[in-house]
């Protein structure tokens, strides 16, 4: 009986300090929780950071976990993928948009970057191709050496001049080539009066000239001819027309040593003279006192067909300049393109501004039939 009581004592007591074990060790755990929810009210900001650096690795596992399974996705797709977006009918230009425009926004959220989005964005195809147009469009121009081609063609003629005593061409050259040619006759009696590419070719009678242009540049030369003749004045009346000044021997219209223009401004007269023989005669208008035509001996050097002179609100035709700012030329017009007939009425006196003043059809022939370079005397 006392054994029996005795073992009973030792069960209670074994399960007493079980019992009491317990709480001990549940009390200590308490404190253990209390002890560290008190230590992370005191540090709130290492919580904070605590946590913030939790939730940024967990998202970065995360997104390293969607790459791989993304990854595992395209290889274990393979082609069926490819067949899937073509069923969906979404071709694979509006993907490759959709990323360049996730790559142009940036990573504002400070997350780690694909590897892909550090690759070069690759410009779309209809940029490219416009970029390319605005740097062509020069290089279309293209210039291509020519060598020169070049005829002649009589764009005036037979006339005539001097009482019939003389028959003149002109001639122009149709040139082309590139660069442009640079252009030769190989006679003009109007010294380029009507341009570069026509040339004047006067005739006495009974003569003939080939005329002959050579046209040249970088690229080689060309050269053309045509024979020009000597015509009889169909509308001549058969008589001798020639007055008391017509020369009795033959004129060469080239040969500028041997003529001469003499002005007598007392006289107020043009003689046109060849190897000494008066070829023509004209009445004239010199300077007034007040503006005197200067007197010396001068030459030829300038044509001129029409000219308007504001100062003098007037105009004239058939300029010929010998020196400075004095020339033959016709009488005035004004500005509606008339004659002005008072000033015509003058001719024979000295009224002009300084120039020679011409009836037109002398004005016409001195432009039209002798060539510049004659010498030009002056005098009272």
């Amino acid at each position: 009986m006392k054994l029996k009581i005795k073992n009973t004592k030792t069960t209670l007591l074994i399960g007493l300090f079980i019992i009491v074990s317990l709480i001990f060790l549940a009390g200590c755990s308490l404190k253990g929780s209390t002890s560290s929810a008190e230590n992370d009210l005191s540090n709130p900001a290492s919580s904070t950071i605590l946590q913030t650096q939790t939730g940024v690795s967990d998202s970065i596992s995360s997104e390293n976990n969607a790459v791989e399974n993304i990854d595992d996705n395209n290889v274990q797709g393979g082609e069926n993928t490819l067949d899937d977006t073509a069923k969906t009918g979404q071709g694979t230009d509006s993907v490759t948009d959709e990323t360049i425009g996730s790559t142009n926004s940036g990573n504002q959220t400070g997350d780690s970057q694909n590897p892909d989005e550090s690759q070069p964005t690759n410009i779309p195809d209809e940029t490219a191709s416009q970029n390319n147009q605005s740097g062509s469009e020069g290089q279309d121009i293209k210039i291509t050496p020519k060598a020169p081609e070049v005829s002649l063609q009589v764009i005036s003629g037979p006339e005539y001049a001097q009482e019939n005593q003389v028959c003149f061409y002109r001639v122009r050259a149709d040139v082309i080539g590139e660069p442009f040619p640079q252009i030769k006759f190989n006679k003009d009696d109007s010294n380029s009066a009507w341009g570069l590419n026509v040339a004047q070719v006067n005739l006495a009678q009974g003569q003939s000239f080939t005329l002959v242009c050579e046209a040249a540049n970088s690229q080689g030369s060309a050269a053309a001819e045509i024979s020009l003749n000597w015509v009889d004045n169909p509308n001549s009346s058969g008589e001798s027309s020639a007055d008391e000044t017509a020369p009795q021997i033959v004129v060469d219209y080239a040969d500028t040593t041997n003529f001469l223009i003499d002005v007598n401004l007392t006289a107020q007269r043009v003689t046109v003279l060849y190897k000494n023989v008066a070829i023509k005669n004209m009445a004239c208008s010199g300077g007034k006192p007040e503006t005197p035509t200067p007197q010396g001996t001068y030459t030829t050097n300038q044509k001129i067909y029409y000219a308007w002179i504001p100062k003098f609100a007037m105009g004239a035709y058939y300029w010929t300049r010998f020196y400075g700012s004095y020339l033959f030329h016709s009488v005035p017009y004004d500005s509606a393109g008339n004659m002005m007939i008072e000033e015509l009425n003058k001719i024979g006196s000295p009224v002009s501004h300084g120039c020679i003043r011409l009836a037109l059809e002398d004005a016409k022939w001195l432009y039209e039939t002798l060539p510049l370079g004659i010498r030009i005397s002056i005098h009272n």
